[in-house]
């Protein structure tokens, strides 16, 4: 709006190449905030303004020089490049503040387990630690001499990680299989937790439950959940050691 008031005042002065060259204006800085999407509605609304109140004949959508089409294509190709560049590099940043924030976390994790030497405050440390890291209900089974789980430490005292059967069961399923099982998988998915194995390379630990806040578990989250189920491996193996 602005910049059609300024070329009605000054737009033969300004001449039709430069009314174009500053109604490119809004599109790159529309591609730098708002993506692809808002960069092509720009363009559009800037190549109409160009159309109606500079390109003769005026007031119409029509054009007199077919060449001026050109521009118009152009505007549309500079709206989509520099929109999907921006989409790109915003994706990006997202990424490196998450691979930031998980770096932090782990290290935090793995600070906070290095100095206990007890087994009974080891488990519990983790139940807690990575109930707050993930803002989630947790739970750590361990087995008994025959391999059945036991619920060794809880985020929630009776919480449904430790009262439910069906969480207990796809614990269970998880320590015989070795793969996740409960809620978001194939495998007992009614379970109000998602189970993971604590693992080393050499055999299965235990099973990390979680009731996570969101119905469906992002990648990235599933990945942060590995990445302390497999700190919480080695605290246990040093301890064993």
């Amino acid at each position: 709006g602005i910049i059609t008031l300024i070329g009605r005042a000054y737009g033969d002065y300004l001449g039709l190449i430069n009314m174009g060259m500053l109604y490119m204006l809004p599109v790159v800085l529309s591609a730098s905030r708002s993506g692809v999407w808002g960069a092509l509605t720009v363009a559009l609304t800037s190549v109409l303004c160009l159309d109606i109140f500079f390109v003769p004949p005026l007031r119409f959508f029509t054009v007199s020089d077919t060449r001026f089409l050109i521009t118009f294509v152009v505007f549309m190709m500079v709206a989509y490049t520099t929109g999907s560049m921006a989409d790109m590099l915003r994706q990006r940043i997202s990424q490196a503040v998450q691979n930031e924030q998980r770096a932090r976390v782990l290290y935090d994790l793995a600070q906070g387990l290095s100095g206990v030497n007890d087994s009974e405050i080891l488990i519990r440390k983790i139940a807690a630690q990575v109930a707050e890291i993930l803002n989630a209900e947790t739970a750590l089974y361990l087995p008994d001499h025959e391999g059945q789980l036991k619920v060794a430490a809880a985020s929630a005292a009776l919480g449904d990680l430790v009262l439910g059967p069906i969480d207990l069961l796809a614990a269970q399923w998880t320590y015989n299989h070795a793969a996740p099982s409960g809620k978001g998988t194939d495998t007992l998915p009614g379970a109000r937790g998602y189970h993971i194995p604590i693992r080393t390379e050499e055999k299965i630990l235990g099973v990390l439950g979680i009731i996570p806040s969101q119905e469906i578990l992002a990648p990235e989250q599933i990945d942060l959940i590995e990445a302390l189920a497999g700190l919480a491996a080695l605290a246990v193996v040093r301890l064993e050691l």
